[in-house]
């Protein structure tokens, strides 16, 4: 049986799942490699939290609203393309004290989110196109029809292998929600709950009269979350929804300078290196072969990205194996082109396995990836890999 890069577990066949090297979200649809077997689904699983961040809270997410790919992958095709899934992206207008929730089409083009939110004076619809209405109105049937709902509170996954997920009860006999129970699992379920962005967000805007409230959206998928302070909050507001609204009512015309949209990064630079300290080692396997990914010299790495090693003062290690590198190198330079990507694996005088990334021709990173052993070293030559999302994908190359 197979044995994970990562955890280092024996494990059956249908324990593993393919990893690509590079995530698919930067990649595109062209050719991408995969490890296959090697990566066990556990594994898989927990570092979907990193590459999620680095794909939607990132600064690179921006990026990949104007470059692309439009997608991760041919089936994912929208009237609404989105390949940036921002948590933090709203549309503010003036004379108009609430916030709202925005999308983005490809490649700029920002549109209201269909939306239930809470003004204060009870709860009032806003759709950007009457189009919408439909999968707003699916949603929140199912979810006031219902007995009971789930809620994910994803936040509570810091740490943890699983995700909080707290069960929400009608009354039978009142206008009013619950939480009935709380348990944990090891995928989301339910609607997903969103939190505000932080305190100084609104402070910086123009629009500075303007203040959060809870309210359900739908997302570029078509499904719906909730948007809150907290869980309590939201049941809150999901009691709000058993009271008698306003009609669902068309967005009204904006004039020039009426609109801004703004958006709100809350970067966690510990789950954006653990991700690329992930793709570093991915492509080490992908290269030179299981074997030499397995020994324990990369021990550490592993403890980095499964168990967050941290060192003496409390800080995760990934801070120190990897960091970000804007400007080139001759031996890495940029290419002048932002629909590539590059990746180069090298050996440094010392030992140390070092990996470099650089996104749109502008996001660099700098990592160690860890010491490779003595009797290993002759086989490791410097490798260069190119990726162009919209043309062929993935592909090794002899020089830049």
């Amino acid at each position: 049986m197979p044995v994970c890069i990562y955890c280092l577990y024996t494990k059956a066949d249908d324990q593993f799942e393919p990893e690509h090297v590079l995530p698919r979200g930067f990649a595109g649809a062209g050719v991408n490699w995969t490890l296959t077997g090697e990566v066990c689904r556990q594994c898989n699983r927990h570092f979907s939290t990193f590459e999620a961040h680095w794909l939607r809270q990132a600064m690179e997410s921006m990026a990949r609203n104007f470059q692309g790919p439009v997608s991760r992958n041919e089936r994912e095709r929208f009237d609404r393309a989105q390949p940036v899934e921002i948590d933090d992206l709203y549309i503010l207008l003036k004379g108009d004290p609430l916030v709202y929730e925005a999308g983005f089409a490809f490649p700029n083009d920002p549109h209201f989110r269909p939306q239930i939110i809470d003004t204060g004076k009870g709860v009032s619809c806003v759709v950007g196109r009457m189009d919408d209405v439909p999968s707003l109105k699916a949603g929140l049937d199912a979810m006031l029809l219902a007995e009971r709902f789930d809620v994910t509170v994803p936040r509570w996954r810091e740490g943890h292998s699983d995700w909080l997920i707290a069960s929400v009860l009608r009354r039978q006999h009142a206008p009013h929600f619950i939480i009935e129970q709380w348990r944990r699992e090891s995928k989301p379920s339910g609607l997903w709950l969103r939190g505000f962005p932080h305190d100084s967000f609104l402070a910086q805007r123009e629009h500075s009269n303007a203040h959060m409230t809870a309210r359900l959206a739908i997302d570029h998928r078509r499904r719906l979350y909730v948007r809150a302070a907290n869980i309590e909050a939201a049941v809150s507001f999901f009691d709000l929804l058993l009271q008698p609204h306003a009609p669902i009512e068309k967005c009204p015309d904006i004039k020039p300078g009426d609109q801004t949209v703004a958006f709100s990064f809350q970067i966690n630079l510990n789950h954006v290196y653990k991700a690329v300290l992930k793709t570093g080692f991915n492509l080490y396997c992908y290269l030179y072969g299981v074997e030499y990914a397995r020994h324990s010299n990369f021990q550490l790495l592993r403890e980095i990205l499964l168990r967050d090693k941290k060192d003496n003062s409390g800080a995760s290690l990934a801070l120190r194996a990897c960091r970000m590198e804007a400007g080139d190198t001759p031996d890495f330079p940029k290419s002048a082109n932002t629909d590539e990507h590059r990746m180069q694996l090298d050996l440094a005088e010392d030992g140390i396995l070092r990996f470099r990334l650089r996104l749109y021709d502008s996001f660099g990173y700098y990592a160690h990836l860890g010491v490779v052993p003595a009797e290993m070293r002759s086989a490791i030559s410097t490798r260069r890999v190119s990726v162009r999302s919209a043309t062929d994908g993935i592909r090794e190359v002899d020089h830049w």
